[in-house]
C-alpha cells in the first residue's frame, strides 16, 4: 500500500540540472507501529521478525524511524534535452497481524505497521505516471494534457 509523503511545489532547471524542495505533504506522518507485543519481546524484534517472515531485501523501518516529516532538497543532472519533469516521494506500508507463542504460556496477538521501502521517483511528464503517488505529482507538476497526467 504505497502512500505518497513528499512533493515540490515546483521544479526548476538551474546550472545545469533540476532542483528544488520536496515538502511533507497532508500533514501525515508515519511511524512503525506494534501493538501487543509480546512479554519481554520489543517491537523492534518484532518488526525485525516480520522482514525475516517476508524475506525482504532490505530491514523495515524499526521503530524509531518516521516518513513524512522532513522537506528534503533534490538535484538531479540529466545529460538529455530540458523539458518537464515531476517528482514524489513515498513510502510502501507494510500492515500484519501476528500470533506469538512461548512454551505454555497464551499466545499474543497484535498488529504491526511498518514500510519496507522510501520510493519516489523523477520522471519527465513526456512518460506515463505509474502507481498513485506518482499520479498525484504529475498532475500537480505536469501540463493537464501531458501523457504523465492521462496516461494515453
Amino acid at each position: 500500500m504505497e502512500r505518497l509523503t513528499g512533493l515540490p511545489d515546483r521544479i526548476t532547471y538551474t546550472d545545469g540540472g533540476y532542483q528544488g524542495v520536496i515538502k511533507p505533504v497532508s500533514g501525515t506522518v508515519y511511524r512503525p507501529t506494534v501493538t501487543h507485543a509480546p512479554q519481554g519481546v520489543g517491537p523492534a524484534r518484532v518488526i525485525e521478525a516480520l522482514g525475516a517472515h517476508l524475506d525482504t531485501e532490505d530491514p523495515l523501518a524499526g521503530p524509531s524511524e518516521t516518513a513524512g516529516d522532513e522537506e528534503t532538497d533534490f538535484f538531479d543532472e540529466l545529460g538529455e534535452p530540458r523539458q518537464l519533469y515531476y517528482t514524489w516521494e513515498s513510502v510502501d506500508l507494510i500492515e500484519a497481524d501476528f500470533t506469538y507463542r512461548c512454551g505454555l504460556n497464551p499466545p499474543a496477538h497484535g498488529h504491526v505497521r511498518t514500510w519496507d521501502t522510501y520510493g519516489g521517483g523523477f520522471l519527465p511528464c513526456s512518460e506515463p505516471s505509474e502507481g498513485v503517488p506518482a499520479k498525484v505529482a504529475a498532475v500537480k507538476l505536469c501540463p493537464a494534457g501531458s501523457l504523465a497526467v492521462t496516461g494515453v
